[in-house]
């Protein structure tokens, strides 16, 4: 067995500190997620008192069309991007579910 691949180096100071970095980013998308979430369940009485659903199909398409525009002036897959978008919207959705207003989709 050849010996270089026993041992691990120890990871260079400039990597880990990258690694910090994105860890840290991480928890903050995580964060903006979650307030995401709370504004949307927020929403509810203003929908309430106006006689709205508290789902939205336009304006979901509208924030999934705006973040593929917005991903492709900042050089990302669009479709990736849009993906990311639809699981941020499914979240949501979870939580208004957890809120106990609104029904699964079918």
């Amino acid at each position: 067995m050849d010996g270089r691949h026993c041992k691990q180096d120890p990871e260079p100071r400039e990597l880990s500190e990258i690694r910090q970095e994105i860890d840290l980013i991480d928890e903050q998308l995580l964060g903006i997620i979650v307030t995401r979430c709370h504004l949307a369940v927020s929403t509810l009485d203003v929908k309430r008192r106006h006689g709205l659903h508290p789902t939205d199909a336009r304006r979901e398409g509208e924030v999934s069309r705006k973040a593929a525009i917005l991903a492709q002036e900042r050089g990302l897959d669009t479709e990736l991007v849009h993906g990311i978008f639809q699981r941020v919207i499914g979240l949501t959705r979870a939580a208004l579910k957890a809120a106990g207003e609104v029904e699964p989709e079918s």
